[in-house]
């Protein structure tokens, strides 16, 4: 309450549950408090848009609300976020974090803790998943149920109860379908099976063979619907323990361990006593890819950036923010073409266009690029003619992108962005980019050398 009183606006009070919410809108208010809003995932639909547009006006300085909050919410200038209870994961936490100051100006966060905090979200935090029997089982009896629509397709009934069994046998409810799907979705990540869809003439008639006379109805559709699920079966023997053992358990242990470490981060972030490492350390740990990131750059994907957390405050050090780690390109399609090198930490790649390469083709693989990150075009005025206005006008819709002419460009001169270099075989090239090789075979062999030595990036394909 009195972070409340003291704190600038605007201001988000986060709880966990909806009722704790309610009580502190209502003490809020006691204590003179005019301008707050609550929001919960129990706020109905017309509620939570008045909330929100008092919110973005600038009706309401304090908004007291849930994780049901986040959806959709892009207020600027939030200055503080502070949380009454701890919330149940690292992930969450920065989500909420992330309300304040997305102006670009100074936020604050506070987090208030009791020892009964920690219990409640280490409740809340660990995923329950279902055992490798009672999975084998669920799946089992869905699988002896299931149709069969060809193609390694398989139509399952998430409504199927486990076993016969006293218990089981009457198990027809919306609890016993999430836990079926959930199965479903196990074996998915277990790469047992992959989850499909119906197409609508197979909706159609499954509907059709289930719902009799003037009860198709549209709603009867979709109940009937959201009763099945389609997949398509990867590995034989799906219902084995076998499989499941060598399948399943290792993704079971791997989300127990992952609870554990989330927890753990949890609780060094915002635990009693002194902090041993700098927040920034944390996080870093809680989402770092180190092997996407050179060796130089000490195996940390994350820019370590601290505006003052608590360790570098008794530390006496000042707010800083580290260099922005160089992470290696992961292009995810193979395309014809070859990176040309790696400058100030981004991803440089030069695309010589083959000949007879269709405009649509070429104008496909531009949104593509751009969509994986691109910032910075460099074309030749044929290949901006093939690109057409339309393209070229609708770059900057959404995202901004840089375009220059392939006989002024100089990569030394350029900012420090991912860059997508297109010329044709008989363009003028701008400095320092490599020619194309005299032959595909030749760039398939050298691309082959390099893919299988773990030479230079450079080298590889795209």
């Amino acid at each position: 309450m009195e972070a409340i009183q003291q704190l600038p606006r605007r201001l988000v009070l986060y709880v966990t549950r909806p009722e704790v919410a309610e009580e502190w809108s209502q003490r809020l208010f006691l204590r003179g408090f005019k301008r707050i809003g609550c929001i919960t995932g129990k706020t109905s639909t017309s509620g939570r848009r008045d909330a929100l547009r008092a919110w973005e006006c600038g009706d309401t300085h304090v908004m007291v609300a849930t994780a049901a909050f986040g959806l959709g919410v892009d207020q600027q200038d939030v200055r503080a976020v502070v949380h009454a209870t701890l919330p149940e994961s690292v992930d969450r936490f920065y989500q909420e974090v992330g309300r304040g100051g997305r102006d670009g100006r100074a936020s604050l966060s506070l987090v208030v803790t009791t020892p009964d905090d920690f219990r409640q979200a280490n409740r809340l935090g660990r995923k329950t998943l279902i055992g490798l029997a009672r999975g084998r089982e669920r799946w089992t009896r869905m699988y002896c149920e299931a149709k069969d629509l060809g193609g390694g397709r398989i139509l399952l009934p998430v409504d199927a109860v486990p076993s016969n069994r006293d218990g089981d046998i009457d198990m027809d409810n919306q609890l016993n379908r999430e836990w079926n799907s959930r199965t479903l979705t196990l074996m998915a990540r277990a790469g047992i099976l992959a989850l499909d869809s119906e197409t609508p003439e197979e909706a159609e008639a499954n509907n059709q063979s289930e719902l009799s006379g003037t009860a198709a109805t549209t709603g009867g559709s979709v109940r009937l619907r959201v009763r099945r699920r389609v997949v398509r079966m990867l590995v034989d023997g799906a219902s084995t323990a076998e499989a499941w053992d060598q399948l399943v358990a290792p993704i079971r242990k791997r989300a127990t361990e992952r609870d554990n470490r989330d927890i753990a981060l949890l609780e060094e972030l915002h635990g009693p006593g002194p902090a041993r490492r700098c927040h920034a350390e944390i996080l870093a740990e809680a989402y770092g890819i180190a092997e996407r990131v050179e060796p130089q750059r000490n195996g940390c994907s994350v820019a370590l950036a601290c505006g003052g957390c608590r360790y570098c405050r008794q530390m006496g050090f000042p707010p800083r923010a580290g260099f922005l780690p160089r992470i290696s390109a992961n292009w995810s399609t193979p395309l014809a073409g070859r990176r040309t090198g790696e400058g100030a930490g981004v991803a440089r790649m030069i695309f010589y266009e083959p000949e007879g390469l269709e405009d649509a083709v070429l104008r496909r693989f531009v949104r593509w690029s751009i969509g994986q990150g691109t910032r910075i075009l460099v074309t030749s005025p044929v290949v901006r003619e093939r690109l057409s206005s339309e393209l070229l006008g609708g770059l900057n819709a959404g995202r901004w992108v840089f375009t220059y002419d392939l006989e002024s460009f100089s990569i030394r001169k350029a900012p420090a962005l991912a860059t997508l270099v297109i010329a044709g075989l008989t363009d003028h090239l701008p400095e320092k980019l490599p020619p194309p090789s005299d032959g595909m075979e030749e760039e398939s062999k050298s691309r082959g050398r390099a893919d299988s030595s773990g030479a230079n990036a450079d080298t590889r394909s795209c």
